[in-house]
């Protein structure tokens, strides 16, 4: 069992390009983990208010931003740059596919 995107499709002609198209649909998992991971972390991305007391009356007072949002947009944005990637990789192997059946069809008809 193989463990790679596409890999039950042949090419004869197009291999640099089914090459391509495991890589792209590898990326686009890899983008699909990122995304699940931000979504996990991002309820943990809390903002907070540290001070710190200088003596004399003199108090410090430092606000840590809030993250949650910008994790939240950039997990939406892993989801769909996965989603295109995904859908690229299997344009790709779409035409790897057309040309290898195109490829069997037409060495059939010359037999």
């Amino acid at each position: 069992m193989k463990i790679y995107p596409y890999s039950r499709i042949k090419t004869v002609n197009l291999g640099p390009l089914l090459i391509a198209a495991r890589l792209i649909g590898f990326i686009s998992f890899i983008l699909f983990a990122i995304a699940i991971t931000l979504m996990i972390v991002a309820p943990f991305l809390e903002s907070g208010v540290i001070t710190q007391d200088l003596g004399s009356g003199t108090t410090l007072t430092f606000t840590k931003p809030n993250h949650t949002g910008l994790a939240i947009v950039a997990s939406l944005w892993s989801v769909v740059s996965a989603l295109a990637t995904l859908a690229f990789s299997g344009l790709c192997a779409a035409v790897v596919s057309l040309e290898y059946t195109y490829t069997q069809s037409k060495q059939a008809a010359t037999e």
